[in-house]
């Protein structure tokens, strides 16, 4: 058992920069192993730190709203069963902060043109030695330079200063659809790059209900969907027998504890076509000039939580029966909705499914969630009436919607895919062949 005083340090985030949203402790506070100390948001994920060892909080070196990466001092804990060793004064001191970068200058009131590119060409060099001195991160200066912007001219609405990215789309936005010559509007841009809400005080008012972090920090990365040209092809799976199977052998499973979904059996059928239709589950390049075929499938499966809708991610279901892939389901449900969910848990997939089949529907069109090109998504399944050559017979019928990026994938290659899809899942037998 650990004794004395031991630090915590901020963990492998997945990114370069996260900033401290909440410090759930306070000094003197005595917390157990595993329990959350700080929680940390960045453009992918809100994660909760928590502390390796149990004991009483002697002290915290960080602030809410401080900008935080790997390795950084979080907090020192005096371990149980011991009391702490003398140490030097200036153990207990934090180091002191790197001064902030130079903060992005506000946009010009006057017209600006347009960005230098909206597509892949590069900034020059003089471009981007200047966005080289405004505070931004690693994601938010790819993208500056994929869609031609100079830093300098974007408004900012992050900490300090900094340029997030919703402050690139508000200005791409901004002055795409403005008029060259034209003077810009008074009227600041909101968050999301669309004109400020009207007044509806007239109308009876309204009540402000705030986002959760998850929904709050997911918008830069839902937001990238605007720069996909995205198409959704629908079909309809038969899965009698599927389901047939699926009530045989849940029985079984409930005995051992693990809940046996429909679920399980259609990522075993994505990540069986995905072996042979690589291209769904590949990247589109820097350049746009290829497609990055990923050598490995990591699904991310869509799970609906109290917070929001947050992707963990189940890595190789090509390679793990079906049983395997229905434990690894619950744990990471469950992980998602106690928000135990670590970096690694949500990072890496080339393929997204999400399902509404708890929830109800009929279809729907599944957001692609760049950098992947491709999401599959899952309604309620419901018998329907098919017609067999001589009668019609029930059958039970599960909508798929196949949501893809046209700059990668054809429509035919996606309604080949779909077919696929529903004739593996006719007769799951076939992934035995």
């Amino acid at each position: 058992t650990q004794s004395g005083l031991v630090d915590i340090n901020v963990p492998d985030l997945g990114v370069d920069k996260a900033v401290v949203a909440e410090i759930l402790v306070q000094v003197g506070d005595k917390v157990d192993v595993d329990q959350s100390l700080v929680v940390v948001e960045s453009d992918k994920a809100t994660v909760e730190v928590p502390s390796t060892v149990a004991g009483v909080v002697k002290a915290i070196h960080l602030q809410a709203g401080q900008q935080v990466s790997q390795g950084v001092l979080l907090a020192t804990i005096e371990a149980e069963g011991q009391a702490p060793a003398a140490a030097p004064a200036a153990k207990a001191e934090s180091a002191p902060q790197a001064a902030a970068p130079k903060a992005a200058t506000p946009a010009p009131t006057q017209a600006v043109s347009a960005p230098a590119s909206s597509g892949n060409d590069k900034l020059t060099k003089e471009q981007e030695a200047e966005n080289a001195k405004v505070y931004a991160g690693p994601a938010v200066r790819k993208l500056a330079r994929e869609l031609g912007v100079v830093l300098s001219q974007v408004k900012t609405s992050g900490e300090h200063g900094r340029v997030v990215k919703e402050d690139i789309f508000a200005y791409v936005k901004t002055r795409l659809t403005a008029p060259q010559a034209a003077p810009v509007a008074s009227a600041a841009p909101a968050v999301s790059g669309l004109p400020k809400l009207p007044d509806f005080t007239a109308f009876g008012g309204v009540e402000e209900k705030v986002l959760t972090r998850l929904q709050q920090v997911s918008i830069p990365q839902l937001s990238l969907n605007n720069f996909i040209p995205q198409v959704t092809q629908f079909d309809l799976a038969d899965i009698t027998e599927l389901e047939d199977w699926r009530n045989e052998l849940k029985g079984n499973f409930k005995k051992e504890g693990i809940s046996l979904t429909i679920m399980a059996f259609i990522i075993k059928a994505v990540a069986y076509l995905l072996k042979e239709e690589r291209e769904f589950a590949g990247h589109l390049s820097d350049d746009g000039k290829s497609v990055l075929l990923r050598n490995e499938i990591h699904m991310g499966i869509a799970v609906a939580t109290p917070d929001g809708l947050t992707v963990p991610v189940l890595r190789n279901p090509d390679q793990k029966s079906i049983k395997q892939i229905a434990v690894e389901l619950g744990v990471l449900g469950q992980k998602a909705r106690d928000k135990k969910l670590t970096p690694k848990d949500l990072q890496g997939a080339n393929f997204t499914i999400s399902s509404l089949g708890a929830i109800g529907g009929t279809a729907f069109t599944p957001l692609v969630n760049w950098p992947q090109v491709a999401i599959l998504g899952i309604s309620p399944a419901t018998m329907q009436p098919v017609w067999n050559g001589k009668d019609f017979d029930p059958r039970l019928m599960l909508p798929l919607s196949l949501s893809y990026d046209h700059r990668v994938i054809n429509g035919a290659d996606a309604a080949r895919f779909t077919n696929k899809l529903t004739k593996l899942l006719k007769d799951i037998r076939t992934l035995l062949i």
